[in-house]
């Protein structure tokens, strides 16, 4: 089987200071990438990719993602290509549509968000390749907009994408997918048939690098580690809700009935454990190691591990280094 690479992320709930203590640590231990999460309103995401850029000299950063309607894609397309201008070969381009509920506070959630992603990633194309463009569309508006900065090197997109219609888009329109940290295997194996399939129609013939986020903890004590991603997994699971992460293994009407029972907290603490086997990666070295081959085997190019609890990470991350990753090798 062909090697995953395995990266980490960072971002979200992070300050800046902990966003490069956290990639100089990954690339110190040999972890292949970072990822930084822009989750509002805590951390900003163009600079916390440059933070962990600038704390690193090896590994590559993604962002993962930026959300479409919280920057014009001019505006965007110009950060991008500035930073993948400083640190050739080193960064890689995630976006997605975003949380609707953070989107509605800044009274940017659009009414069809396949319309809003197209227009994005269809104007990001032509500015990147030195277009003059000029348009107007439903949430976008250029005129005679073109970067005087181009990229000299093309730069792949990469879509973040929970429900099928945004993943058979991806699949013809963007590089690669990036699955949210509740996408387990079956999942990874259903978006890939998506993107394929659309991508054919499209007349694309790609495989699209698959980016999987997850949530990760490691213990000599199965349970321990079990435990440990049980709260985070909940909270995803509660604010996400009705996802094709979980529709594919047939948990929306559980997950819906304890929503409706208690809320978040209520999935968090009442979720079956039998939902972490396929949904994290959590255990002995020996399990994690076997839970990340199924991620492997299932079509992922790039597990991405988020520790938990947060509070341990660096020690997460070192037992990870010597104990797990040899296992992959």
């Amino acid at each position: 089987m062909r090697r995953i690479k395995i990266g980490v992320q960072s971002g979200g709930t992070s300050s800046a200071q902990e966003i490069r203590a956290t990639a100089a640590k990954a690339e110190a231990l040999g972890f292949d990438d970072i990822w930084v999460i822009e989750d509002y309103f805590y951390t900003g995401g163009i600079a916390g990719v440059l933070a962990a850029l600038n704390a690193t000299s090896r590994v590559q950063v993604g962002s993962g993602i930026l959300a479409t309607q919280t920057r014009h894609p001019a505006l965007l397309a110009m950060e991008v290509a500035t930073i993948t201008e400083l640190y050739p070969e080193r960064f890689n381009f995630g976006i997605g549509l975003g949380v609707v509920s953070w989107l509605q506070q800044m009274g940017l959630a659009p009414k069809s968000p396949i319309g809003a992603m197209t227009e994005c990633v269809t104007a990001l194309r032509a500015l990147f390749n030195g277009e003059e463009y000029s348009t107007k569309g439903e949430y976008f508006e250029f005129n005679n907009a073109q970067l005087i900065h181009p990229p000299s090197v093309p730069i792949p997109i990469h879509i973040g994408a929970m429900n099928n219609r945004m993943i058979a888009l991806t699949g013809s329109l963007a590089d690669g997918f990036i699955a949210g940290n509740t996408a387990g295997p079956k999942f990874i194996e259903h978006a890939k048939l998506l993107m394929r399939e659309s991508a054919l129609k499209s007349g694309r013939d790609i495989d699209h690098e698959i980016t999987c986020y997850v949530v990760f903890s490691v213990d000599d004590d199965s349970e321990i580690a079990r435990q440990a991603v049980r709260p985070l997994i909940g909270f995803y699971l509660g604010i996400c809700g009705k996802t094709a992460h979980v529709d594919v293994y047939d948990y929306t009407d559980h997950l819906l009935q304890l929503l409706e029972t208690g809320g978040v907290a209520y999935v968090q603490d009442h979720f079956p454990d039998s939902w972490l086997d396929e949904l994290a990666v959590a255990g002995t070295p020996q399990q994690c190691a076997e839970q990340i081959r199924r991620f492997g085997a299932a079509g992922v190019d790039n597990l991405v591990l988020l520790p938990q609890p947060t509070a341990s990470a660096a020690e997460l991350l070192e037992k990870a280094a010597s104990e797990v990753l040899p296992l992959l090798a």
